[in-house]
């Protein structure tokens, strides 16, 4: 993985190895532009960020799911859809706000995915991120739709009752920490707030906070407080933050230098604090630790009222398309978090758990010894334990699954050059299925791409090309003929 396509990998400590990387030594992708520096930050502001109707479906949606969910879209994918609503002046702000609602319910977005798009979208791309925008500290954040760099966005959603909180943090890729113990922050992070008016105005709490100080006041902190050990917890748990719009006489200190009418508050310690407020989009520098205050009031249990919020992770090249396959909350990243943890409770834990020069000698130990695998793990382990065996057989399903759905990517992007190779005479489909037939004869490209040791057959192709047809692909339109269809493309012509 190009960890540092863009920034320089370094050792790092915050006092916390995930129990799947026992062993690793924690290091951290420092990015030029996201330095430590207190200038370097920004955290800005959103009012209105996304149609309500829109708001309203992602409070629904997540509060339906009743577990957290998570996804992710490419910059391809809301660079797309903002086109298509920007066509009629949605997303820049050109109609009026009963004209836009009226347009983005002619959109029908109903799936997790299609609504993640969508906030992505009028979210992350659009006149919205570098207009209208009240910027608290730092420079405004500015337009993504030019970042070269931009990968995709990780979206997921929470939806939490009373006595709920969100401990210190800051964002990276889960999954990476998980596997590697490397820490890639995102470049930009942020939260969009979905609570109907109706349902939070009783509430107290939900308060969000993040702290300018960015890397400088982690690594004091650590994750979740962890190197802070001679504070009590509750103060660890919330990086030393005390809460500015509780009553004057219950702050244990007073160091608010501003505090605007909208109820944000600045501190002379670096903590921005925002209340919830519904359809409020937060965006900051993506290394900015931050947390979420503990909810009260919201009569949670009698009426299932809930705190929404949906969070979203602006990644890289560098590691977009790794965080893609497995986006934190998602059912691949449970499903995989919980096949690593099972691995390592059943590994041999002198192989793992040192990190030291003496732990590498431990690993040699076991790789030398006959009842075990490279990684420890011992094949009676296996045998001899149901769950783990269940477990095993559903990674393999996600990885076949993944594979396949990378392959088919694949497929698309070739069957698109092809046909703008061919220019505006187009080809026929039996063409395409000899140009693929000389290609696989010619190199395993597909394999070689994603290491993956799926086939696609002729029969695969023809499949594609029909499913490219009747799914509407974003670059084909369908010409219907008395007795064919035809696929036009940008560039190209398929006649069947």
């Amino acid at each position: 993985m190009a960890f540092e396509k863009y920034g320089n990998l370094q050792p790092f400590d915050d006092g916390h190895i995930p129990e799947t990387a026992h062993g690793i030594k924690t290091r951290i992708v420092s990015y030029a532009d996201c330095s430590d520096d207190i200038e370097s930050s920004t955290v800005q502001i959103h009012d209105k960020v996304l149609t309500s109707s829109l708001c309203e479906k992602l409070y629904e949606r997540t509060v339906e799911h009743e577990i957290p969910w998570g996804t992710y879209v490419t910059k391809e994918e809301a660079m797309s859809a903002a086109k298509i609503i920007d066509e009629d002046g949605l997303l820049d702000g050109r109609q009026s706000d009963t004209k836009c609602e009226e347009q983005f319910q002619s959109f029908s977005a109903n799936t997790i995915q299609e609504l993640a798009t969508e906030a992505v979208a009028q979210f992350l791309f659009s006149e919205k991120l570098t207009t209208g925008t009240a910027v608290v500290h730092g420079n405004p954040i500015p337009s993504l739709i030019a970042n070269d760099r931009v990968h995709g966005v990780q979206v997921w959603a929470l939806a939490s009752g009373d006595g709920s909180s969100v401990p210190y943090h800051i964002d990276y890729a889960e999954y990476i920490r998980y596997t590697e113990n490397v820490i890639v922050t995102p470049l930009h992070a942020g939260t969009i707030q979905c609570t109907p008016n109706s349902i939070y105005q009783h509430m107290k709490g939900g308060t969000f906070a993040v702290n300018v100080h960015g890397l400088a006041h982690y690594n004091k902190w650590g994750y979740k407080g962890k190197k802070m050990e001679d504070v009590d917890l509750e103060k660890r748990k919330s990086g030393g933050w005390e809460d500015p719009h509780v009553p004057f006489e219950r702050r244990t200190n007073n160091n608010v230098i501003d505090e605007e009418a909208s109820g944000i508050v600045i501190a002379n310690d670096g903590w921005v604090s925002i209340p919830y407020k519904f359809n409020q989009g937060i965006l900051h520098t993506g290394n900015l630790p931050h947390l979420s205050s503990k909810i009260f009031d919201l009569d949670s249990e009698r009426s299932g009222a809930r705190r929404v919020i949906i969070g979203f992770n602006v990644f890289c090249h560098d590691v977009g398309s790794r965080v893609k396959q497995t986006p934190e909350h998602s059912h691949t990243f449970r499903k995989l978090v919980k096949l690593h943890r099972a691995m390592s409770k059943f590994g041999a834990p002198e192989c793992q758990k040192s990190q030291s020069g003496a732990g590498d000698k431990n690993r040699k130990k076991c790789d030398s010894s006959g009842s075990s695998n490279t990684d420890g793990v011992q094949i009676e382990s296996f045998r001899n334990n149901k769950t783990l065996r269940k477990i095993l057989v559903l990674a393999k399903r996600e990885k076949v699954k993944s594979d396949w759905l990378k392959c088919q990517e694949s497929l698309t992007r070739w069957i698109h050059e092809q046909l703008n190779d061919a220019g505006s005479e187009g080809l026929a489909v039996d063409d395409l299925l000899s140009r693929w037939k000389d290609t696989q004869d010619s190199q395993e490209s597909t394999k070689n791409e994603h290491e993956t040791t799926i086939q696609i057959t002729l029969d695969d192709v023809l499949v594609h090309i029909n499913q490219m047809v009747f799914e509407e692909d974003e670059n084909v339109r369908i010409l219907r003929n008395d007795n064919s269809i035809s696929i036009l493309l940008e560039n190209g012509l398929v006649k069947p």
